[in-house]
């Protein structure tokens, strides 16, 4: 419906006040009916299968452990290979011209990237509920590790068959319902570790790293098409720069934090990737490696961060928990005082 107002002559700006007006009037009514449950109208707490944190962190505390850090990592690496593929479809049609050719499936007949752009959003909504539930029952890490792993295959077909105008429409939905878990598996992990009563503010700190990850976005672009940002290598040292500033002096000295080895490795590790990264655009600065390439790049990191839940994050939680449910040490009992002679 948007796209059709837009196209009937009415122009983006009539259409985005439009639409806005009626989301925001529904989430304004919608509002008005919620409440607080009453007493009886919660549903019974069942036992979880997948083991939790009994310790609930703070955010202070939980930035000083290296399972966050790993997260983090991962996070950034999960997300950057989807938002590399997701955000490439108009491009990615238009170079291998199948934007505007009809595609008929079940129902509906629509151009190629009209359809693809709306199925996509249909698969990604499926998936976070469906993933959530997988990861409830098989746990946080098996689950990543299907996840990330089906869609590395999902971008690597995605990009070899992109030609096809229907096989691009399926594939792009298959490679949104195999990224859209990561909204549903890291909070839902984040929790795990960290507990319910600051998880909004841990997950949001957790959630930075998605604008991490957009950082590699444009540079995709520009590593696809051949062009150079100006600004590009000096964004990736700064980044590699501030990573490193924060791990010697601003994290211990001022934030007070105390960083395990692994924390410190880590950040080490990824403020290098980054200062590296930044060296090659400096030396190639029209590097051009074509979508396959900037895909190729999305399936590493999809799979890397696939082997580390399975590996290294999946080993930590059996670490932690058993730390967090090891009866602690009883406190001996003092003596009675010793009677005093004649009372």
């Amino acid at each position: 419906p948007i796209s059709a107002l837009i196209g009937d002559g009415s122009g983006y700006q009539s259409a985005f006040l439009t639409w806005g007006i009626i989301q925001g009037a529904v989430v304004v009514l919608c509002g008005l009916l919620l409440r607080a449950p009453r007493p009886g109208e919660t549903p019974q707490v069942v036992a979880p299968r997948v083991q939790q944190a009994v310790k609930e962190s703070t955010p202070a505390e939980m930035l000083k452990t290296p399972v966050f850090w790993l997260l983090y990592v991962m996070f950034t690496l999960a997300v950057t290979g989807g938002l590399m593929a997701t955000a490439q479809l108009a491009p990615i049609a238009t170079d291998f011209k199948v934007d505007k050719i009809p595609v008929s499936l079940l129902f509906w007949t629509l151009p190629a990237l009209t359809f693809a752009l709306s199925i996509d959003k249909v698969t990604n909504g499926i998936t976070r509920p469906l993933f959530g539930w997988i990861s409830d029952h098989i746990g946080r890490e098996n689950t990543m590790f299907i996840a990330f792993t089906l869609e590395g295959f999902a971008i690597l077909a995605l990009v070899s068959f992109a030609r096809d105008p229907f096989m691009f429409v399926v594939l792009s939905g298959l490679t949104y319902f195999a990224w859209g878990e990561v909204y549903s598996l890291f909070p839902a992990t984040c929790g795990d570790f960290y507990g319910r009563k600051f998880a909004t503010t841990n997950y949001g700190l957790l959630y930075t790293a998605k604008g991490t990850a957009a950082v590699f976005v444009p540079i995709g672009s520009a590593l696809a098409a051949g062009a150079a940002f100006d600004f590009r290598a000096d964004i990736l040292f700064l980044i590699g720069a501030l990573l490193v500033f924060f791990t010697i002096f601003f994290g211990p000295t001022v934030l007070r934090l105390s960083l395990t080895h692994t924390a410190r490795t880590i950040l080490y590790a990824v403020a290098a990737l980054f200062i590296i990264w930044g060296l090659v655009l400096t030396v190639v600065p029209d590097m051009n490696i074509g979508w396959f390439g900037v895909f190729a790049i999305a399936v590493a990191f999809d799979w890397i961060s696939a082997l580390l839940a399975l590996f290294v994050l999946k080993p930590m939680r059996m670490r932690w928990m058993n730390v967090q449910t090891a009866p602690q040490p009883s406190m001996p009992l003092a003596p009675p005082p010793a009677a005093v002679p004649g009372d």
